[in-house]
């Protein structure tokens, strides 16, 4: 999920990284579940790590575009607004760029947790 999160924040905000890894994204949004599940045992042997590697491996771009749409939706002259009225939090920082694209990855933050 971090993963995934990081690296559709960082399309979201970067065409050129958009640009360069859309067709990797596409590739691996193309690979069956089952596909992946059989070449990860190949790989790494029957164990659980092989089984935990294949699901990553295939909910990871399902992720990384859920965020990357959500991220590039924000409208930027919100955040712009918000900077100039220095409000805390709000003006494009990581935190809040991070709990707005991804809210359900981190439910523990929206009830005063660290």
């Amino acid at each position: 999920m971090g993963i995934g999160a990081g690296l559709g924040i960082l399309m979201g905000r970067r065409r050129w990284v958009d640009a360069g890894l859309d067709g990797l994204l596409v590739l691996a949004l193309n690979i069956p579940a089952l596909v992946t599940a059989i070449l990860c045992y190949i790989w790494l042997g029957l164990t659980e790590v092989a089984a935990v590697t294949a699901v990553a491996l295939n909910k990871i771009p399902t992720v990384v575009v859920t965020v990357r749409e959500g991220r590039a939706r924000v409208d930027q002259g919100l955040l712009d607004v918000a900077t100039v009225f220095r409000c805390p939090g709000l003006g494009g920082s990581r935190e809040s760029t991070s709990r707005s694209s991804t809210p359900t990855s981190w439910p523990p933050r929206d009830l005063g947790w660290p």
